[in-house]
């Protein structure tokens, strides 16, 4: 579960943007608790007992004050997640280092709403050991050192796992720049070697300049040489003795 806190002066946004966003975790299964506030007062007097994990807001007219309850209420929630819906300002505070986000132009634009929704979600509830992807009707989990590579066919995107009699090769929709951008932030070392794969370095035995070969023995096709030239600098400072590549 995940806490969402909202911060509105104006009853209006702050119903279209508790009800857009809480509307779409129900239907993806996901349970949320939240709290909704109408000043910075209110905020500051109620959420030290309601430690937000996730905090929205717009209060254009007391900018100043609000960053000052960002600040604060950081102190007891380091990995809180602000985000403004506004086009003044942008993303304030961090996640962990983990995800940068953007400015909400616009609180009317639902469609990037829901995505910083969803964003903020999985920040505040990843685990850096796993990976995390949607199959209806939930949310699945799976240790990101069991996940062989990620190939992509426009918007579906097939997992192969190293144990397939635990983990099923699975699929989910995403697109691969997102997944790439997930993997960033996990504690494993994902590498790109064409337009639609990704691929584990722990199961890559050895590599030349067209092609990989897996632990398994199984080949995968390297489509360019830039791709070619960061595998061999990823590889060279985790295999330094290493001087062949030749499969």
């Amino acid at each position: 579960m995940v806490s969402i806190a909202y911060c509105y002066e104006n009853e209006k946004e702050l119903s279209f943007v508790k009800s857009t966003i809480e509307n779409y975790f129900y239907s993806q299964d996901i349970s949320v608790l939240t709290n909704c506030y109408h000043s910075v007062h209110e905020l500051l007097h109620f959420s030290s007992s309601r430690m937000p994990d996730v905090l929205f807001f717009n209060s254009e007219n007391s900018y100043e004050h609000m960053l000052q309850a960002v600040i604060y209420l950081k102190k007891y929630n380091n990995n809180l997640i602000s985000i403004v819906t506004s086009n003044k300002v942008s993303f304030i505070g961090n996640i962990s280092d983990r995800i940068l986000l953007e400015p909400i132009y616009t609180a009317s634009n639902q469609k990037q709403l829901l995505h910083y929704a969803l964003l903020a979600y999985k920040a505040s509830t990843s685990n850096n050991n796993y990976f995390e992807y949607y199959r209806r009707p939930e949310y699945m989990q799976i240790p990101v050192n069991d996940i062989v590579y990620f190939q992509s066919e426009g918007r579906k995107i097939y997992m192969h796992c190293s144990d397939t009699s635990y983990y099923d090769n699975d699929t989910f929709y995403q697109k691969l720049d997102n997944v790439c951008d997930e993997l960033k932030h996990k504690s494993c070392n994902f590498l790109r070697i064409h337009k639609s794969i990704v691929v584990n370095q722990i199961y890559i035995s050895n590599f030349d300049r067209f092609s990989v070969r897996l632990t398994s023995g199984e080949h995968l096709k390297i489509s360019n040489y830039d791709y070619y030239n960061n595998l061999k600098k990823n590889w060279m400072s985790t295999h330094p003795i290493s001087k062949s590549f030749a499969i």
